[in-house]
């Protein structure tokens, strides 16, 4: 048994992650399978700034810069924001980045923007309805009249309905990462366990507390927040959402054109 990593809050979960992050969710890879999608949303909303919200390692604020937005690129966890620092510093991008919670958006990002992206299941993190309300309420005001917000959680109804308890698989090198998860009452402990292939032994684990989000009230809070024409897709592609097989559930809403 390898050592149990433990963390006390969102930030020093994903610090502990972000050496592993890119590797885990084979983040080179991800450009050119979801470059054509991303350049869709850009292309048709005309996007110009966006706010990447819980960015991470800051796939998605890379991507968009790329295609020639001005990003800002917003996370809890001071290591992730570094490797994205790096990763944009390395790459000949610039991105906006602050580390910060999201209730902290308003006064951080003073110009409206064209777009809001929060995906990687990070609405996933929030600990209550309240919560979560006031994290969309702040993307709402940050928003320009017309803005698009995009953002995705795990198809919870379908997770919870089956009680998947491994979730994924990667060997990356001689090192296997396991997502899993373990339920507890209403939540779900997710788990990500780190082994050595060639040993078999286990190198370190870490979990952290996620509240599951389901389709209606992402929908329902969405609205609630001040965003209308409130669309559910299965995927980033935009596929049709089906509530008994999507593996995710992204919305696509916008602000009214009459918002202040």
């Amino acid at each position: 048994m390898g050592p149990m990593t433990e963390t006390t809050g969102i930030a020093p979960f994903y610090d502990w992650l972000s050496r592993d992050y890119d590797a885990m969710t084979s983040f080179d890879q991800r450009f050119v399978r979801e470059r054509p999608f991303i350049k869709l949303l850009v292309d048709n909303y005309g996007i110009t700034t966006a706010l990447d919200a819980g960015t991470g390692t800051g796939f998605h604020a890379l991507l968009l810069a790329q295609l020639g937005v001005q990003v800002t690129a917003v996370d809890i966890s001071p290591d992730m924001i570094e490797a994205l620092r790096k990763r944009a510093a390395g790459m000949g991008l610039h991105v906006d980045t602050h580390v910060a919670p999201f209730h902290r958006l308003p006064e951080l990002v003073t110009v409206r923007q064209d777009a809001i992206f929060a995906l990687g299941n990070t609405l996933a993190h929030s600990a209550s309805r309240a919560d979560l309300l006031g994290t969309l309420t702040a993307f709402h005001s940050i928003l320009r009249p017309g803005g698009v917000a995009f953002v995705q959680v795990l198809n919870y109804r379908q997770i919870l309905a089956t009680r998947e308890r491994v979730q994924m698989v990667r060997q990356v090198g001689s090192t296997q990462f396991t997502r899993w998860y373990e339920y507890v009452g209403d939540l779900i402990r997710f788990h990500i366990t780190q082994t050595n292939m060639e040993s078999g032994k286990e190198l370190s684990e870490n979990s952290i507390i996620l509240r599951p989000v389901m389709d209606d009230e992402l929908r329902e809070i969405m609205v609630e927040a001040g965003f209308e024409d409130v669309r559910l897709y299965g995927g980033i592609s935009m596929a049709p959402y089906d509530p008994a097989t999507s593996k995710d559930c992204v919305v696509l809403a916008q602000k009214r054109l009459s918002s202040p």
